[in-house]
């Protein structure tokens, strides 16, 4: 606790007063000997780092730290905060140095927040369950920390044939109790329809929960958890080893839902990132080697 107190103090002291760079959206930035591809200026980007030679850096973004190596690695930024996000790079001969992340929410793309009408039945059930549903929370975010070795190949698919979103990533919910909060995946429009795999993994688990209906999460290696919420079929089993594009389940209406449809998540190390964007970067990282 204390090392961490007083590196908070040493940042706080360091990118308050020493002028910062600033790494934009849309760009390969390369800064000694490491490179960063970033594809998304949305909050909630994923940020990919290679070391281009033996590293001893160490870079941290939204309280992680990572040593660089000649694999890509990811870092993420907050799904929701102010327009600059930092970033500290611990150089071995300079010591440590602040950049700034900057990402752009359009004002004319931000949707005004969006007020859930349940079905009775659903709402009737979220009352009733709420002690199962605090529970799940504190399931699925230890589940959502695993970490294996890379699994990922090279080919990323999106998990429906035809892919329409019907609410972004980050969007602002309200449910019938007032309670406000952010979208942690998109919604894809889907009624009964087949769900695929996006790359290569493993099943982590399938569920049936409160608020997720019937959930498949599949473990794509270091940190990275695909989730495909309120399913009406399972197609496949925990510890079963997936193909990019397979077949895991079919859509529909299971969960805290006002009518059926696919919800998509792509996590990294427990944080919720934008699906379409990062779907992009790590298809991107393929190419840039």
């Amino acid at each position: 606790m204390t090392q961490k107190f007083l590196l908070f103090i040493f940042v706080f002291f360091w990118t308050t007063h020493f002028p910062v760079g600033e790494i934009t959206e849309h760009e390969n930035k390369i800064i000694g000997e490491l490179k960063f591809l970033s594809l998304s200026p949305k909050p909630g980007t994923v940020v990919a780092i290679k070391a281009q030679s033996l590293s001893h850096y160490r870079v941290c973004m939204n309280g992680r730290c990572i040593t660089p190596s000649s694999q890509w690695k990811l870092l993420t930024t907050k799904a929701a905060g102010p327009e600059y996000q930092g970033m500290l790079i611990e150089d071995p001969e300079q010591g440590w140095f602040a950049f700034n992340y900057r990402l752009y929410r359009d004002p004319a793309k931000v949707h005004p927040t969006a007020n859930l009408r349940l079905p009775a039945s659903v709402q009737a059930t979220l009352e009733e369950k709420e002690e199962e549903i605090l529970t799940e929370q504190k399931y699925n975010q230890q589940l959502l920390k695993s970490s294996t070795l890379r699994l990922w190949s090279c080919h990323w698919v999106t998990p429906l044939k035809s892919f329409s979103v019907s609410s972004e990533f980050a969007s602002d919910r309200r449910l019938p109790n007032g309670t406000v909060y952010g979208h942690t995946g998109v919604d894809l429009r889907a009624s009964f329809v087949p769900v695929y795999a996006i790359s290569d993994g493993k099943v982590l688990s399938t569920d049936t929960q409160v608020v997720s209906g019937n959930v498949i999460n599949i473990d794509h290696g270091q940190g990275v958890v695909s989730r495909y919420l309120h399913l009406s079929e399972f197609k496949v089993q925990k510890d079963e080893e997936i193909r990019t594009g397979q077949l895991i389940g079919i859509s529909g209406g299971t969960g805290r839902v006002e009518a059926p449809h696919l919800h998509w998540e792509i996590r990294i190390q427990g944080t919720p990132v934008d699906p379409v964007s990062t779907l992009r970067l790590m298809s991107q990282l393929c190419d840039q080697g």
